[in-house]
């Protein structure tokens, strides 16, 4: 009886697995295909930004010293 219940458990944690292995890939697809990850290393919603504004456009300046413009307050 014990190893009919532990095939049911194999096979329970393989369909949870699976979704999880599925969900991962899905996740990692999305950040692949995400511009910003894929430039800057994280999200553009991760990004901190800093109390500096550009004098060109007048938008914040991030951590990577990047603004709207490009000129990053230069």
């Amino acid at each position: 009886m014990s190893s009919v219940g532990s095939k049911e458990t194999a096979v329970k944690g393989t369909k949870t697995d699976s979704k999880a292995a599925a969900l991962r890939d899905a996740q990692r697809q999305d950040l692949l295909m995400d511009d910003h990850v894929r430039i800057f290393g994280k999200r553009a919603e991760d990004v901190v930004y800093t109390d500096k504004v550009c004098d060109r456009c007048l938008s914040r300046i991030d951590e990577f010293g990047h603004c709207a413009c490009g000129a990053g307050g230069n």
